[in-house]
């Protein structure tokens, strides 16, 4: 494997910062999206931000900056779990004809053990906004709806996960969403859809095992 030197880079300066803040609780509690039964409430709110400025000759934004944030907190409280969050990215590339790119996203997701520490439904609600000059199409918003189960048989150690997600428009390929494809499909596992075309629904399911 190439090593690669040190001084070929194409970021100039780079930045990151994250601060959480406990309200409530203890962290431990909120160490997963999962409330076991008779936990008590845990409570945290959090924040992080990235900013870069890039090398003039190199990638990848062409000597410009990029600015990434994000805003999130987190409840669990005998059974119940509830997390939100919202994100940001912001690129001037600088370039020659190189469009601006001002993107949002949010996600909001809960659960609730039906059959304490052994049956738990959970929802997740999903917002990205991509901005149109970088798309280059009519349709910049995505919406997602997962709807799913957990089945607990030893906890994390072992369980069972089936859900169903529905997103209720096109699934945008595009330079700027690249990041998240590969090979036409992304990290959901949906396929970008040809123009005019939504309404896809994917199925999954898993079976976790840990040692």
């Amino acid at each position: 494997m190439p090593i690669k030197p040190y001084d070929v880079d194409g970021t100039d300066f780079a930045i990151t910062a994250r601060g959480d803040v406990l309200i409530m609780g203890t962290w431990d509690q909120l160490a997963d999206f999962t409330a076991w039964s008779g936990q008590d409430t845990s409570l945290s709110l959090g924040a992080a931000v990235h900013y870069q400025v890039g090398d003039d000759t190199g990638t990848p934004v062409s000597g410009g900056s990029l600015f990434a944030w994000t805003v999130d907190g987190s409840m669990e409280w005998n059974g119940l779990n509830l997390f939100a969050a919202a994100v940001g990215l912001h690129a001037d590339p600088r370039a020659t004809g190189a469009p601006t790119a001002n993107l949002y996203g949010v996600v909001i997701q809960g659960g609730y053990h039906i059959i304490p520490d052994k049956l738990e439904l959970f929802a997740r609600y999903e917002w990205i906004d991509f901005d149109k000059g970088t798309t280059g199409t009519v349709e910049d918003d995505v919406n997602l709806a997962t709807f799913g189960a957990n089945y607990y048989i030893n906890k994390h150690a072992t369980k069972f996960t089936l859900d169903v997600t529905w997103a209720f428009d096109p699934i945008i390929s595009t330079d700027i969403a690249s990041a998240a494809n590969t090979a036409g499909r992304n990290k959901v596992g949906l396929r970008s859809d040809a123009a005019g075309e939504d309404d896809q629904v994917l199925i999954r399911a898993q079976m976790q095992l840990l040692f």
